[in-house]
């Protein structure tokens, strides 16, 4: 079993640390770009930013876009039918926890940190772009993507018995956090009597109630499929 469980490790490692690598690089490049890296660190927020269209980072998202392709193409390719077997899933399901750990942590980071540390900012500027926005699209937003769709790919390859009939909660837990966007602080909006922002605290809600419910129920899943492998292994 520990055998079985080191080569499932040193099968999985490269893909797994090539997406940590890559999503590392494009939040250092996201936080460089919005002045909180480098000499500007020591300016005032507004002075260090300099709000530019979002097209001029266009080469970005491709450079990205191929990042991911070539990470998820490398996920299917490297299955490995010998590791597939019922000794060994248990150590894909612990994988599984990391890649859903590994999406869970830059939603906190940009549902959580960035989606509330930038209103001040915002306040103050006339600018449309805010730091945390360029942050959020350039490095988190596109992590959701890398991470959700690897989860779904290394659940399907490795544990289809587990991933069968679950696309759509890993389809749920990867597109509702784009509804997490910076400066729009939902809690700003509580007494406001305007529709659309009542609308928008609505679908606020409702998009944070149902990304909660579909990973807390994901992991629930892949806890209790560890605990049944673990009690009956063949």
């Amino acid at each position: 079993m520990q055998l079985i469980a080191k080569r499932v490790w040193a099968a999985e490692r490269g893909p797994l640390l090539f997406a940590v690598t890559g999503v590392s690089v494009m939040l250092l490049l996201g936080l460089y770009l919005a002045g909180w890296l480098g000499g500007q660190l020591a300016e005032a927020v507004p002075a260090a930013f300099v709000p530019r269209s979002m097209t001029d980072y266009l080469p970005v998202w491709i450079v990205e876009a191929g990042f991911s392709l070539i990470l998820w193409r490398w996920i299917v390719r490297t299955q490995g039918a010998s590791l597939a077997a019922e000794s060994g899933q248990v150590s894909q399901a612990f994988l599984l926890l990391i890649w859903l750990a590994l999406d869970m942590f830059m939603v906190i980071i940009g549902g959580g940190f960035l989606a509330h540390m930038d209103t001040p900012w915002a306040q103050m500027s006339t600018a449309k772009l805010s730091p945390a926005h360029l942050v959020t699209f350039i490095a988190v937003m596109p992590a959701y993507i890398v991470f959700g769709v690897a989860s779904w790919l290394f659940a399907f390859t490795r544990l289809p018995e587990f991933a069968q009939g679950k696309l759509d909660h890993f389809v749920v837990i990867t597109l509702a956090p784009f509804m997490f966007l910076p400066v729009l602080d939902p809690q700003d909006l509580i007494h406001s009597f305007d529709p659309n922002h009542n609308l928008y605290l609505v679908v606020y809600w409702t998009v944070t109630i149902a990304w909660t419910a579909n990973i807390g129920w994901l992991l629930m899943k892949l806890f209790r499929y560890i605990l049944a492998k673990l009690q009956n292994p063949r």
